[in-house]
């Protein structure tokens, strides 16, 4: 059999802009994504991937206003662009600078550092923030080897509970 009247389009509304660092630089392979469009039933996710430059173009999106998330790869991210219109060209969003969590992990009966540990970050949830501010940390959790018991990781601005567990030790909270 043979299919005729069949139409694709790509047509539909975009948004466009720029992602960069707390410095100003361009963030190349950053997470970009829009969410919307806003007061419909039908919710529409766009994700694209910055360029060299910094450059995210969020194409076929149906028209209406949009919530235009972004993060990095290294774990640093953007309070969202709100309510952007598509058509929009001169969206920018720019990243919270990271800082940097680092310690040594010791065991409590020999003092000799540990050379495999479970270490888990969860931001601490302050009392009467706004949403975006009980978000403004990273989770993360993973298993660490390291011959001197250290580690050091890039982190968002934040207040976190610091969990580590590690084979043989009771787990302690931070």
């Amino acid at each position: 059999q043979r299919l005729t009247d069949v139409k694709i389009s790509f047509a539909g509304g975009m948004i466009e802009g720029r992602i960069l660092t707390a410095e100003r630089e361009p963030v190349v392979r950053a997470q970009v994504n829009a969410r919307g469009p806003k007061n419909t039933p039908q919710m529409t996710y766009r994700n694209v991937e910055t360029d060299g430059l910094g450059r995210f173009r969020l194409g076929g999106l149906p028209e209406g206003r949009y919530d235009i998330y972004a993060n990095m790869q290294t774990g640093g991210g953007a309070d969202p662009a709100l309510d952007i219109q598509t058509g929009t060209t001169d969206v920018e969003i720019v990243l919270k600078p990271v800082q940097t969590l680092a310690g040594t992990v010791r065991s409590g009966s020999t003092g000799r550092p540990l050379e495999r540990f479970f270490l888990s970050l969860q931001p601490v949830q302050e009392a009467g923030g706004d949403r975006r501010s009980r978000r403004g940390g990273s989770r993360w959790q993973n298993w660490i080897q390291s011959p001197d018991g250290t580690f050091e990781m890039a982190v968002m601005p934040s207040r976190y509970q610091v969990t580590v567990k590690a084979p043989g030790h009771e787990p302690k909270v931070i």
